[in-house]
């Protein structure tokens, strides 16, 4: 289930290049209504070690400007905001019922319209990022320290290691046994679609474009309600259906 949120304001809005924990703090407003948010926050639930988190969202989308040290929007942006809990992004929509104004990166901006869109029938195989996919595994380096390694969208470990990460989410939120063939392709051919970004003083690294998903649909289904890839609550992962 995600919902879209179109934001209205006045003049232009200037977001900073590092925008990432400002952005995640903004989210997190949003959520203050939903019963779950310090756990969501916290822990996220737990498979084989590793924790996984309800919630992924999308960059800021709108007309926009390139300066040299941030990006000027001009009114409306759009952001979008999924969840395999209907419930979380329910408390969203109570909270914007009852409250359109927020604060922006240090800017007054209202709710103009919102939609909110259940995430059932999956009819295509190939989709859009709506934030970047971000695939990666850890390196043991030989001072016994561990360094990330960001894998490229065009080896085949990268469909492994995607598919791997929906098997656990689609057992965590669903409870629900991902098999069969999995690949995913690029629509694109050029190392020009990874995008680096900094969270906390940390560079990521994550792939934006188009790509299709050759195997089950229920693979698209949890992708598209849980995120492609890592760290989709800090802003990565999430992805729009195309269609045909």
């Amino acid at each position: 289930m995600r919902i879209k949120l179109t934001f209205d304001f006045n003049g232009k809005l200037i977001i900073p290049f590092r925008f990432l924990e400002d952005y995640q703090t903004f989210i997190y407003e949003l959520l203050q209504n939903y019963s779950e948010k310090d756990w969501l926050h916290n822990e996220g639930m737990n498979n084989g070690g590793r924790s996984y988190k309800p919630l992924v969202y999308s960059h800021i989308y709108g007309a926009r400007e390139i300066k040299k040290y941030s990006i000027l929007y001009h009114a409306p942006i759009h952001i979008w905001i999924a969840s395999p809990y209907p419930k979380l992004i329910n408390s969203i929509q109570e909270l914007i019922d009852k409250r359109a104004y927020f604060r922006f990166f240090n800017q007054t901006v209202v709710v103009k319209n919102y939609e909110v869109e259940e995430i059932e029938e999956i009819k295509s195989n190939t989709f859009k990022t709506l934030s970047p996919i971000v695939v990666s595994k850890p390196v043991r380096l030989y001072n016994g320290k561990f360094n990330t390694n960001y894998l490229s969208a065009f080896s085949n470990e990268f469909s492994r290691v995607v598919q791997e990460n929906l098997i656990r989410k689609a057992k965590s939120f669903y409870d629900m046994n991902l098999n069969g063939y999995f690949n995913i392709i690029p629509k694109f051919n050029s190392n020009d679609y990874q995008k680096s970004f900094t969270y906390k003083n940390t560079i990521i690294k994550g792939w934006v474009g188009a790509f299709q998903i050759i195997g089950s649909k229920d693979y698209l289904y949890v992708a598209a309600n849980c995120g492609l890839g890592s760290k989709n609550a800090q802003g990565f992962g999430l992805i729009d259906i195309i269609n045909n």
